[in-house]
Protein backbone atom coordinates (compact mmCIF):
# COMPACT_ATOMS: atom_id res chain seq x y z
CA UNK A 1 0.00 0.00 0.00
CA UNK A 2 2.44 2.25 0.96
CA UNK A 3 4.02 1.72 -2.66
CA UNK A 4 1.10 2.44 -4.05
CA UNK A 5 0.72 5.79 -3.01
CA UNK A 6 4.66 6.95 -3.04
CA UNK A 7 4.26 5.61 -7.08
CA UNK A 8 0.98 7.69 -7.11
CA UNK A 9 2.61 10.56 -5.69
CA UNK A 10 5.70 10.70 -8.51
CA UNK A 11 3.39 10.09 -11.12
CA UNK A 12 1.27 12.99 -10.09
CA UNK A 13 5.02 15.01 -9.36
CA UNK A 14 5.77 13.94 -12.95
CA UNK A 15 2.60 15.50 -14.80
CA UNK A 16 2.87 18.69 -12.00
CA UNK A 17 6.56 19.51 -13.28
CA UNK A 18 5.80 18.98 -16.98
CA UNK A 19 2.47 21.09 -16.66
CA UNK A 20 4.79 23.60 -14.61
CA UNK A 21 7.61 23.39 -16.85
CA UNK A 22 5.10 23.98 -20.03
CA UNK A 23 3.94 27.09 -18.17
CA UNK A 24 7.32 29.01 -17.41
CA UNK A 25 8.66 28.06 -20.99
CA UNK A 26 5.28 29.99 -22.15
CA UNK A 27 6.43 32.91 -20.16
CA UNK A 28 10.08 32.44 -20.69
CA UNK A 29 8.92 33.07 -24.62
CA UNK A 30 7.46 36.03 -24.23
CA UNK A 31 9.96 38.03 -22.10
CA UNK A 32 12.74 36.81 -24.22
CA UNK A 33 11.39 37.16 -27.67
CA UNK A 34 10.20 40.71 -28.85
CA UNK A 35 6.46 39.91 -28.86
CA UNK A 36 4.03 41.73 -32.26
CA UNK A 37 1.55 44.17 -30.88
CA UNK A 38 -1.83 43.48 -32.62
CA UNK A 39 -2.10 43.18 -36.27
CA UNK A 40 -4.45 40.51 -38.77
CA UNK A 41 -7.08 38.58 -37.07
CA UNK A 42 -6.09 39.73 -33.23
CA UNK A 43 -6.87 43.30 -33.79
CA UNK A 44 -10.00 42.62 -35.63
CA UNK A 45 -10.88 40.17 -32.85
CA UNK A 46 -10.37 43.14 -30.26
CA UNK A 47 -12.13 45.99 -32.24
CA UNK A 48 -15.12 43.14 -31.96
CA UNK A 49 -14.46 43.18 -28.22
CA UNK A 50 -14.65 46.91 -28.03
CA UNK A 51 -17.95 47.23 -29.53
CA UNK A 52 -19.22 44.22 -26.99
CA UNK A 53 -18.01 46.47 -24.37
CA UNK A 54 -19.61 49.45 -26.12
CA UNK A 55 -22.89 47.41 -26.35
CA UNK A 56 -22.78 46.69 -22.55
CA UNK A 57 -22.14 50.05 -21.57
CA UNK A 58 -25.23 51.41 -23.17
CA UNK A 59 -27.41 48.62 -22.21
CA UNK A 60 -26.16 49.44 -18.32
CA UNK A 61 -26.76 52.97 -19.52
CA UNK A 62 -30.69 51.98 -19.93
CA UNK A 63 -30.62 52.15 -23.79
CA UNK A 64 -33.18 49.91 -25.87
CA UNK A 65 -31.90 46.57 -26.17
CA UNK A 66 -33.23 46.44 -29.41
CA UNK A 67 -31.39 49.50 -30.71
CA UNK A 68 -27.85 47.74 -29.20
CA UNK A 69 -28.79 44.70 -30.65
CA UNK A 70 -28.83 46.27 -34.33
CA UNK A 71 -25.51 48.22 -33.52
CA UNK A 72 -23.69 44.96 -32.99
CA UNK A 73 -25.78 42.09 -35.48
CA UNK A 74 -23.59 41.66 -38.03
CA UNK A 75 -20.98 40.84 -35.21
CA UNK A 76 -22.94 37.80 -34.35
CA UNK A 77 -20.65 35.50 -35.87
CA UNK A 78 -17.70 36.37 -33.95
CA UNK A 79 -19.65 37.03 -30.86
CA UNK A 80 -17.38 33.90 -28.63
CA UNK A 81 -13.65 35.63 -29.44
CA UNK A 82 -15.32 38.94 -29.32
CA UNK A 83 -16.64 38.21 -25.86
CA UNK A 84 -13.49 36.37 -25.15
CA UNK A 85 -11.60 39.65 -25.67
CA UNK A 86 -14.14 42.06 -24.29
CA UNK A 87 -13.58 40.11 -20.94
CA UNK A 88 -10.03 39.90 -21.09
CA UNK A 89 -10.28 44.02 -22.43
CA UNK A 90 -12.43 44.94 -19.18
CA UNK A 91 -10.20 43.55 -16.78
CA UNK A 92 -6.72 44.66 -17.56
CA UNK A 93 -7.50 47.71 -20.46
CA UNK A 94 -4.84 47.20 -23.56
CA UNK A 95 -2.95 44.86 -21.30
CA UNK A 96 -2.08 42.59 -24.00
CA UNK A 97 0.81 41.08 -21.58
CA UNK A 98 -2.14 40.01 -19.76
CA UNK A 99 -3.93 38.82 -22.89
CA UNK A 100 -0.80 36.29 -23.13
CA UNK A 101 -1.18 35.10 -19.75
CA UNK A 102 -4.30 34.19 -19.71
CA UNK A 103 -3.95 32.00 -23.20
CA UNK A 104 -0.97 30.46 -21.40
CA UNK A 105 -3.01 29.49 -18.97
CA UNK A 106 -5.46 27.89 -21.02
CA UNK A 107 -2.72 26.58 -23.22
CA UNK A 108 -1.76 24.85 -19.63
CA UNK A 109 -5.25 23.45 -19.33
CA UNK A 110 -5.34 22.10 -22.86
CA UNK A 111 -1.58 20.30 -22.03
CA UNK A 112 -3.67 18.80 -18.69
CA UNK A 113 -6.33 17.72 -21.28
CA UNK A 114 -3.80 16.16 -23.36
CA UNK A 115 -2.46 13.98 -21.02
CA UNK A 116 -6.02 12.78 -20.19
CA UNK A 117 -7.10 12.36 -23.36
CA UNK A 118 -3.73 10.38 -24.25
CA UNK A 119 -3.80 8.11 -20.87
CA UNK A 120 -7.58 6.94 -21.83
CA UNK A 121 -6.85 6.11 -24.95
CA UNK A 122 -3.86 4.36 -24.35
CA UNK A 123 -5.37 3.15 -21.18
CA UNK A 124 -1.54 3.61 -19.51
CA UNK A 125 -0.18 6.20 -17.73
CA UNK A 126 2.78 6.36 -19.85
CA UNK A 127 0.78 6.96 -22.95
CA UNK A 128 -0.59 9.71 -21.13
CA UNK A 129 2.96 10.59 -20.07
CA UNK A 130 4.21 10.40 -23.64
CA UNK A 131 1.31 13.13 -24.99
CA UNK A 132 1.79 15.69 -22.23
CA UNK A 133 5.55 15.33 -23.08
CA UNK A 134 4.83 16.21 -26.70
CA UNK A 135 2.53 18.59 -26.08
CA UNK A 136 4.56 20.71 -23.65
CA UNK A 137 7.33 20.65 -26.49
CA UNK A 138 5.18 21.51 -29.19
CA UNK A 139 6.16 25.14 -30.47
CA UNK A 140 2.76 26.24 -31.42
CA UNK A 141 1.52 26.80 -27.70
CA UNK A 142 4.37 29.47 -27.99
CA UNK A 143 4.69 30.95 -30.98
CA UNK A 144 0.82 31.56 -31.68
CA UNK A 145 0.00 32.53 -28.06
CA UNK A 146 2.54 35.39 -28.72
CA UNK A 147 0.60 36.24 -31.82
CA UNK A 148 -2.59 36.63 -29.48
CA UNK A 149 -4.83 34.68 -31.62
CA UNK A 150 -7.68 32.97 -29.53
CA UNK A 151 -6.32 29.34 -30.29
CA UNK A 152 -4.92 28.43 -26.80
CA UNK A 153 -8.67 28.78 -25.88
CA UNK A 154 -10.24 26.84 -28.73
CA UNK A 155 -7.46 24.00 -28.36
CA UNK A 156 -8.15 23.58 -24.45
CA UNK A 157 -11.85 23.23 -25.35
CA UNK A 158 -11.67 20.78 -27.97
CA UNK A 159 -9.21 18.62 -26.31
CA UNK A 160 -11.43 18.57 -23.12
CA UNK A 161 -14.39 17.93 -25.29
CA UNK A 162 -12.36 15.09 -26.68
CA UNK A 163 -11.47 13.77 -23.42
CA UNK A 164 -15.05 13.94 -21.84
CA UNK A 165 -16.29 12.42 -24.77
CA UNK A 166 -14.10 9.52 -24.38
CA UNK A 167 -15.25 9.00 -20.71
CA UNK A 168 -18.64 9.11 -21.97
CA UNK A 169 -18.63 6.48 -24.40
CA UNK A 170 -17.11 4.14 -22.03
CA UNK A 171 -19.38 5.06 -19.22
CA UNK A 172 -22.33 5.08 -21.14
CA UNK A 173 -23.31 8.01 -19.85
CA UNK A 174 -26.17 10.52 -21.56
CA UNK A 175 -24.83 13.92 -19.55
CA UNK A 176 -21.26 13.46 -19.87
CA UNK A 177 -22.26 12.97 -24.14
CA UNK A 178 -23.99 15.81 -23.27
CA UNK A 179 -21.27 18.30 -21.65
CA UNK A 180 -19.04 16.95 -24.32
CA UNK A 181 -20.81 18.71 -26.58
CA UNK A 182 -21.58 21.95 -24.99
CA UNK A 183 -17.80 22.10 -24.54
CA UNK A 184 -17.09 21.58 -28.00
CA UNK A 185 -19.54 24.26 -28.92
CA UNK A 186 -18.12 26.72 -26.96
CA UNK A 187 -14.70 25.56 -28.99
CA UNK A 188 -16.49 26.60 -32.14
CA UNK A 189 -18.22 30.19 -30.67
CA UNK A 190 -14.50 30.90 -29.92
CA UNK A 191 -13.31 30.09 -33.13
CA UNK A 192 -16.16 30.80 -35.51
CA UNK A 193 -13.92 30.26 -38.75
CA UNK A 194 -13.59 26.38 -37.96
CA UNK A 195 -17.40 25.82 -37.70
CA UNK A 196 -18.43 25.19 -41.49
CA UNK A 197 -15.38 22.66 -41.33
CA UNK A 198 -15.62 20.56 -38.44
CA UNK A 199 -19.52 20.22 -39.09
CA UNK A 200 -18.75 18.56 -42.41
CA UNK A 201 -16.26 16.20 -40.63
CA UNK A 202 -18.38 15.24 -38.02
CA UNK A 203 -21.33 14.77 -40.85
CA UNK A 204 -18.90 12.80 -42.69
CA UNK A 205 -17.84 10.83 -39.73
CA UNK A 206 -21.24 9.94 -37.90
CA UNK A 207 -21.73 8.97 -41.68
CA UNK A 208 -19.18 6.46 -42.24
CA UNK A 209 -19.67 5.20 -38.44
CA UNK A 210 -23.24 4.86 -38.65
CA UNK A 211 -23.25 0.71 -38.69
CA UNK A 212 -21.38 0.72 -35.35
CA UNK A 213 -23.97 3.25 -33.47
CA UNK A 214 -27.37 3.17 -35.38
CA UNK A 215 -28.69 0.22 -33.50
CA UNK A 216 -27.05 1.54 -30.02
CA UNK A 217 -29.17 2.72 -27.53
Amino acid sequence: MPHDRRQSALRLAAVAALLVAGLIAQLRFFETYPQPQLFGDPAGYYRVGERFQEASARLLAGEPPLAIFESIRGLLYLSGVGLLFATLDAVRPGDFAFFRLVFALFNTAGMLGVFFLAKGLSRSFWGGLAGLVIAVAHPSYYVQTGRLYPDPVTGCLLVWAAYVYLTATRRASAWLMGLSGLVFTAALLVRSQLMEYLLVVLGLSLLGSARAWMRVR
